[in-house]
């Protein structure tokens, strides 16, 4: 049998009316053949000799009495450990014998100094933590305790209801989760609105004990505001222009990007005039625009044209709509600059053009050889045909290429000598596409 057993185990002993041990039972899993050993012997056999007149005594007692009193013996186990243990005998019939219980006091004692830790700890977190934290009785919502924070933050006083408190349509669902945490022992926070400015708390709930202690340990965490919205430091770093016009088209705010596109240094200078000052159109698109916000109440993709004061003109959309929270109401617009994309578009519809282009011509030549067929072979024709699609690709790949030769022949998966060698052969090498030899 381990120290650490025997220093943890209650004793059960069932004895005759002499004393003598029948049965041992150690608790906490002590080996039946340990607790053997004292079958046969005299109970006072197995103590100390100073508590062999206390065992007398005992046994004197529940013979006659059928109770004896409680007395504190040192118990030496099998093991040669001596343990002080408290012994109560109780007289179990005529001739049934004794029954002798023993407990523990060390390990009590010790279990007294945990319990003490325990408290110690709970003490230091409960009056030392920022959140706010009240120990509650669940029948009545009594606030048994309050911590430091929770009085500072919120006025929570020991004695006081807790539940008027919170607001009416919080406190069913506050109940709720108490009902839970009693029956579970925790359930997930939710959110409380307490204090004069009924500001958000996230509540969380332990139970503290059994269903007959009835107590709950609510921890209150203040929920973190994120600070105002600064929509016009977002405004003035957009990258597109932005303005605010009233119903007649005067500009009441603008951003930095309207001032680089109308080529204005300081927005002192906007502030006041008439968008369509820089309408290419004044008049005209000026009235457009605003009879068709007067219209929809909201505008998507105007198209206009903007002058700037270097009369540089730009090609815009805009979309806008209108602020109804002022009096009187108020346009917001968001103007695209859309002449790189204009350029883009023509690139593109050049380019396109120009494929077409090449693609007639490639297809006119593969006509011509249909008016062959009569007067020539097949095997000739698919030679030409191919001679024709290889060079309308070599063409292509040469563009592409910027007319270098090293990259056209990584495109078309040529060596650079099988690339000489065609571009020879289809008169390219000097022609129609600008060719250079110079390494990219």
């Amino acid at each position: 049998m381990s120290s650490k057993a025997v220093s943890s185990a209650d004793v059960t002993l069932h004895l005759d009316l002499d004393g003598v041990i029948r049965q041992a039972i150690f608790a906490d899993g002590v080996s039946p053949e340990a607790a053997g050993a004292w079958v046969g012997r005299r109970w006072s056999e197995t103590v100390a000799c100073e508590g062999r007149e206390k065992i007398a005594d005992m046994l004197d007692d529940a013979r006659t009495l059928g109770v004896g009193g409680s007395r504190m013996v040192s118990q030496i186990f099998p093991n040669g450990e001596e343990v002080p243990v408290e012994y109560s005998t109780v007289r179990l019939g005529d001739s049934s014998g004794l029954i002798a219980i023993g407990r523990n006091q060390q390990a009590r004692e010790r279990d007294s100094w945990k319990l003490r830790e325990i408290e110690t700890r709970y003490r230091l977190l409960f009056d030392t933590s920022h959140d706010a934290i009240v120990a509650l009785r669940c029948d009545g919502m009594l606030i048994i305790e309050a911590n430091q924070a929770a009085i500072r933050a919120l006025g929570l006083l020991a004695g006081q209801d807790f539940l008027p408190e919170l607001a009416s349509s919080e406190q069913e669902m506050f109940r709720a989760m108490l009902a839970r945490v009693r029956k579970q022992g925790r359930a997930p926070g939710m959110v409380l609105h307490l204090g004069a400015d009924h500001a958000g708390w996230m509540a969380r709930a332990v139970s503290l004990g059994d269903d007959t202690q009835n107590f709950v340990l609510l921890q209150l965490s203040p929920i973190s505001v994120r600070p105002p919205l600064r929509l016009d430091d977002i405004v003035q770093r957009l990258p597109d222009p932005f303005v605010v016009i009233d119903q007649d088209g005067t500009i009441l705010r603008s951003n930095a990007a309207f001032l680089d596109l109308v080529q204005i240094g300081g927005q002192g200078t906007v502030l006041g005039q008439s968008i369509g000052r820089w309408m290419l159109q004044s008049g005209a698109d000026l009235l457009a625009f605003l009879t068709a916000m007067c219209r929809q109440g909201h505008v998507r993709r105007f198209s206009t044209q903007l002058r700037g004061e270097r009369s540089t003109e730009v090609p815009v959309e805009i979309s806008a709509a209108y602020d109804n929270e002022t009096e009187p109401g108020c346009i917001g617009l968001i103007i695209r600059d859309v002449s790189r994309c204009a350029a883009h578009g023509a690139q593109a519809s050049k380019k396109t053009r120009k494929n077409v282009s090449k693609g007639n011509a490639l297809l006119d030549a593969l006509g011509e050889l249909t008016g062959d067929i009569s007067h020539t072979t097949l095997p000739a024709l698919v030679r030409q045909a191919v001679g024709l699609m290889e060079k309308h690709f070599i063409e292509t790949a040469l563009e592409h290429a910027g007319g270098n030769r090293t990259a056209t022949a990584e495109l078309l998966g040529l060596s650079r000598q099988s690339l000489y060698i065609k571009l020879n052969r289809y008169g390219l090498d000097g022609g129609t596409v600008a060719v250079s030899d110079n390494e990219p």
